[in-house]
């Protein structure tokens, strides 16, 4: 069933609590989900929906439907305080990320000059250059970074990479020098009949033991001696008692 909820390219504008009046920019399917995390909490559900059909729009398209909206929004006197890159899932995957928001920049500057540029990412594509340069480039980089703790991101935003080393993007944040809004997300809990501490594609699964989990898939680093070396906290070895414990742990302490 599809869950996505931008089914256009530019959408809105809408009103933002902490942006303002804000003229959305999907750079994703408008038909699926394409994102490199996937995340217990996305409003956009979960990536097994799949990517759908449109495929991604064209830098030129893009520059085509957001100027027409621009434009007409202008002609007639209506306000706009930021323009945000969210949508389906992670907007930096797009190939053109650069280019867009250059052009972006442009038509801003053109149309309505005292507006901001946010952009919404989960910061797992700041290592590569172009992508860096744009984000410094927009007034609001906005990038998540929902726990310091491998187990939990894994566990809480489910990394599409099994080498994802959140230490590699802190070190990646610090390069903005300051220019950069981290945004976290909070929560414990349940989810679908299990502990969201202990929360992954197939965690009920798991613990009921009809699937191996998440462990197989992101491998031995996640609750093996490797994480040991890399958390505040022990991990448990891979077997259920050293799920249930970790569950329980995560119930007495939240995410951090």
């Amino acid at each position: 069933m599809q869950t996505v909820l931008f089914h256009e390219i530019i959408f809105g504008p809408i009103h933002s609590r902490r942006l303002g009046i804000s003229l959305g920019v999907n750079l994703l399917p408008v038909d699926g989900k394409l994102c490199s995390f996937d995340c217990v909490y996305c409003e956009c559900g979960y990536n097994a929906q799949g990517v759908g059909k449109s495929g991604l729009p064209s830098s030129d398209r893009v520059e085509e439907e957001l100027k027409s909206r621009l434009q007409s929004m202008h002609e007639a006197g209506e306000k706009l305080d930021v323009i945000t890159f969210a949508g389906n899932g992670e907007p930096t995957l797009h190939p053109e990320f650069e280019k867009i928001i250059d052009t972006t920049l442009y038509l801003r500057d053109h149309y309505y000059p005292e507006a901001k540029i946010s952009v919404l990412s989960n910061a797992t594509r700041i290592h590569d250059e172009s992508v860096f340069r744009a984000l410094n480039r927009v007034d609001n980089n906005i990038l998540k970074l929902d726990s310091l703790r491998p187990e939990t991101v894994v566990l809480i935003d489910n990394p599409n990479d099994p080498h994802f080393d959140v230490n590699k993007v802190v070190d990646n944040l610090k390069r903005f020098s300051g220019n950069v809004i981290i945004q976290t997300m909070f929560l414990r809990g349940w989810h679908d009949g299990t502990p969201a501490a202990c929360r992954q594609k197939n965690a009920a699964e798991y613990l009921a033991g009809r699937s191996p989990g998440v462990m197989t898939q992101y491998g031995g680093g996640l609750f093996g001696a490797e994480q040991h070396l890399h958390s505040r906290e022990p991990a448990p070895d891979e077997d259920k008692s050293g799920v249930l414990q970790l569950v329980e742990w995560r119930e007495e302490a939240p995410y951090g």
